[in-house]
């Protein structure tokens, strides 16, 4: 019975003065704890930061500078050569020019055609020259201050035939710079302009309202001048006449023949103002 009570009593401290029912796993106001959560240190979360250094930016590698390329020098182009300049105040005359020197019973002259003035004009004068044609034919009208006038008649007085007419060209010789004056040789015509053949006529005296002006005074075709002999020309120009101008005694053209033409010379330009007129190259 002590044993028992003794036991009881052991149990009773234990239970109630030893910690009570935290040994049998009960406590004060029993109930189901909540859940320890293991909570994490607080520690930031380390952000792992790029040492700081400089970006390093890939730079392309250096490509070589290209070398300019090597052009050809230009040949220059091959230029035909150039004529030596003329010395200054130097200019062709109009040597090569056809020339035609006439005989007389009275003597000798010649005058130089102008093809660039009066092609068609020179160009049926000819004609006649090479054909003999003036050979024997007169000085048939002369006026002593006008003109002397031949190429058509023979000695007794007859008319020639003649080759067709020719045009008048009295507008281009006269834009080429030939005009009517002392020395000028020209073409005799009908009142047709375009009549003449083979009759000439030489100015002795300025006669330049004989050149063209219009189309209704069409003028008379200058086709050259006169180079040699004009004191012939003035003989026959104060040969004595008859009624109607034709000479007592006749002028007989005895001989025709085209001179061979020269070379071209330099010889000294003039100007315009100093250039002498037709009438003074035939003295």
């Amino acid at each position: 019975m002590k044993l028992r009570t003794l036991f009881l009593s052991l149990t009773a401290l234990a239970l109630f003065g030893l910690g009570g029912p935290a040994l049998f796993g009960q406590t004060k106001n029993a109930g189901p704890k909540p859940k320890t959560q293991v909570q994490p240190k607080n520690q930031p979360q380390t952000q792992v930061q790029p040492k700081n250094q400089p970006q390093t930016q890939v730079q392309p590698k250096t490509q070589p500078q290209a070398q300019p390329q090597i052009q050809p020098k230009a040949q220059p182009k091959a230029q035909s050569p150039t004529p030596s300049p003329q010395p200054p105040g130097l200019t062709p005359n109009a040597n090569s020019n056809p020339k035609v020197q006439f005989t007389t019973s009275l003597g000798a002259f010649t005058v130089e055609l102008n093809p660039q003035a009066a092609p068609k004009t020179v160009e049926n004068f000819l004609e006649y020259v090479k054909s003999g044609f003036y050979k024997k034919t007169i000085f048939h009208r002369v006026i002593s201050t006008f003109m002397v006038q031949g190429g058509g008649h023979t000695a007794d007085g007859a008319e020639k035939k003649t080759n067709p007419p020719v045009v008048n060209e009295a507008k281009l010789a006269l834009e080429t710079g030939l005009s009517n004056v002392r020395g000028a040789i020209a073409m005799a015509r009908t009142p047709d302009p375009h009549s003449a053949t083979s009759q000439f006529f030489i100015n002795v005296v300025d006669n330049t309202r004989l050149d063209y002006t219009s189309d209704d005074s069409p003028g008379y075709c200058v086709f050259g001048h006169v180079t040699e002999g004009m004191d012939t020309i003035d003989k026959i120009r104060n040969v004595k006449t008859r009624p109607g101008d034709w000479p007592l005694d006749p002028v007989i053209i005895t001989d025709t023949k085209i001179l061979e033409a020269r070379p071209a010379r330099i010889v000294p330009a003039k100007s315009a103002v100093e250039r002498p007129a037709l009438k003074n190259i035939a003295k």
